[in-house]
């Protein structure tokens, strides 16, 4: 719903006979590592009144990168340096994503880890970070051509969420953590704050879904830090 994402540190590991380990991208402590080239969309559907939800807009307001020397805008301080991937500003409506080629998956267990923050917003906390897994793009890729213009669509999910489901010549997974589960959005049945659904979107506007797994696995529902 409203997430920044604001210290990243996203590692894959694929558990083989030998271990692997890749950090995609860290920000954490000032770092800038960015390990694979990649790519960003956004999507804004802020701007339409309710009855035209089904409708959405491209944009390249973010997500947003704000290294040492601009990081300030994002802070507020010019005192604070600390690197920022912003993936969406505070309104509702509204997604960001980045995007990133790995070279090959053998079947292996894969583990992968993100740090971020919910830092603004309504006090229920919405659907927080979508995992896109086996995509395989036709019409875009990872490189600078298909920056912010990468061929998608847009899903509103619970009336106020909004998911990017890019096109992909096969069908692809979206594992969302949603700590919505057990907060506002009960059902009977549910274990945990994980969805799993499986999409298809050959031509980057007619998405269907095969299978949806909803309110499932582990884990904590509503993160609650202490203000000081």
């Amino acid at each position: 719903m409203i997430v920044v994402l604001v210290i990243v540190g996203v590692v894959t590991r694929a558990q083989t006979n030998q271990s692997y380990t890749q950090v995609i991208m860290n920000l954490l402590n000032g770092q800038q590592y960015f390990g694979v080239p990649h790519v960003y969309q956004g999507v804004n559907n802020s701007v339409l009144p309710p009855n035209q939800w089904l409708k959405y807009y491209i944009t390249n307001q973010w997500p947003m990168y704000y290294g040492p020397n601009n990081a300030s805008q994002y802070w507020g301080s010019i005192g604070i340096n600390q690197p920022v991937l912003e993936l969406i500003p505070a309104q509702v409506w509204s997604s960001g994503a980045m995007f990133w080629q790995e070279e090959y998956y053998n079947g292996s267990l894969v583990r992968i880890t993100i740090i971020g923050t919910y830092s603004e917003g309504p006090p229920l906390v919405g659907d927080g970070f979508v995992i896109y897994l086996f995509l395989t793009p036709t019409r875009w890729g990872i490189n600078p051509a298909y920056n912010y213009t990468i061929n998608c669509t847009s899903l509103i999910s619970w009336g106020a969420t909004q998911f990017i489901l890019p096109q992909s010549n096969s069908t692809y997974a979206m594992v969302i953590w949603n700590p919505c589960w057990q907060i506002s959005c009960f059902r009977p049945g549910t274990t945990g704050q994980w969805d799993v659904w499986i999409i298809n979107n050959t031509n980057g506007n007619n998405p269907s879904f095969s299978a949806a797994w909803e309110g499932i696995g582990t884990g904590a529902f509503q993160p609650n830090p202490a203000i000081t």
